[in-house]
């Protein structure tokens, strides 16, 4: 896929999570940079590995994680970093769930398992890749309406 649609996945996932979640602003801010962060960084392996080094499932995880162990005492800095782990790890997890409806697929479990996984076989910059990208925008629009309070 796309770089832009992966960052418009992203940024729906985000604002769908924070309208669901009920989140304020300031938290919603915290929770689209690191999803719109998670949503590019894997593609960090272009050059080496590529689909397989940062397209499993542990970065995502390990982010969960780092979300979940960060110290509680923290207040109001505490609440967006956690936030912000948690947005990573939806836009990665996102990101790698749109690789994975390419031909070329991604190595899930890698290192344990070189098999990759193939969901669909849609082609990058496809008619596939444009649908994912407006259906995003427009679940991003909604979502973000509702956030900020200009939507029932």
């Amino acid at each position: 896929m796309l770089r832009r649609t992966h960052v418009l996945f992203g940024s729906a996932v985000a604002a769908t999570a924070a309208a669901t979640m009920r989140l304020d602003t300031l938290c919603y801010a915290a929770l689209l940079a690191g999803s719109l962060w998670g949503s590019v960084a894997p593609d960090a392996d272009l050059r080496r590995r590529h689909r397989m080094l940062l397209h499993n499932v542990w970065p995502p995880l390990l982010l969960s994680l780092g979300a979940l162990l960060l110290p509680r005492g923290l207040e109001l800095l505490g609440v967006l970093a956690r936030l912000f782990l948690l947005g990573a790890a939806l836009g990665w997890a996102g990101h790698i769930l749109l690789d994975s409806l390419t031909a070329a697929g991604v190595a899930l479990l890698y290192p344990m398992s070189r098999r990759r996984v193939r969901l669909a076989w849609l082609r990058s910059g496809g008619l596939g890749d444009a649908v994912v990208s407006v259906v995003s925008f427009i679940v991003y629009v909604v979502a973000t309406a509702r956030v900020v309070g200009v939507a029932p």
